[in-house]
């Protein structure tokens, strides 16, 4: 049953592993998945994760939105910006292996943690092609703010921002739709949306000598 769930984001990260010329891809992957590892062991002994979701669309969303997504993101990120030494690209190119293994650990545990009776259709399958594909949006807005911080064009460095944020709150918004059953076959419409045009992304990504892709 967890088998999907379990499996998406690895195959993936191994993917972009074995593409990649430079090796040292698999050392940033280690450090995404010990991050994973950690945080869930920290969350598992200092938080409890069997919330009862308010029948509120909006306090779910904004609940999945910086429990999930935005704080992890910008934490992760971060830190790893502050500790390692390496050039401001590389760190940009290595942004979407270090999210996918961190999130192949971290994902998983909050799904299974969370959930106190049966498991959704949503929760197994849906909801970790969403996190994948708001990684490869991320590492796509993460890379044009880059080009354009480089370029000194504010206006791409605005709307990346934007976008990097829209990205992250599509997965809630229709997490806490699917939550408080509000219209939810719009939910799988907009996620098959959403994944279809991720999908189109990533593979000019690979197709494209200078892209988010080490």
């Amino acid at each position: 049953m967890f088998l999907f769930m379990l499996v998406l984001l690895p195959a993936v990260l191994f993917y972009c592993c074995l593409r990649s010329t430079d090796k040292s891809v698999i050392s940033v992957a280690m450090t995404g998945a010990v991050s994973g590892v950690f945080v869930s062991a920290c969350t598992a002994l200092f938080t409890y994760l069997h919330r009862i979701p308010e029948l509120s669309f909006a306090g779910n969303t904004f609940y999945y939105f910086f429990k999930e997504y935005f704080i992890p993101v910008i934490l992760l990120y971060a830190v790893y910006s502050l500790v390692t030494s390496d050039e401001k690209e590389y760190k940009v190119k290595t942004f979407f292996p270090l999210m996918l293994a961190f999130y192949a650990v971290y994902m998983p545990y909050r799904v299974i943690a969370s959930n106190s009776g049966a498991f959704s259709l949503f929760s197994i399958f849906v909801k970790p092609v969403l996190v994948l594909c708001m990684l490869i949006y991320l590492a796509k807005f993460n890379f044009v703010f880059y080009k354009a911080n480089l370029g000194k064009n504010s206006k791409y460095q605005v709307a990346a921002v934007l976008l990097a944020l829209v990205s992250m709150l599509i997965p809630a918004c229709l997490e806490g739709m699917y939550t408080v059953f509000f219209a939810v076959p719009l939910v799988y419409v907009v996620s098959l949306l959403y994944a279809g045009f991720s999908v189109f992304v990533f593979l000019r990504q690979v197709r494209e000598e200078d892209s988010f892709l080490l």
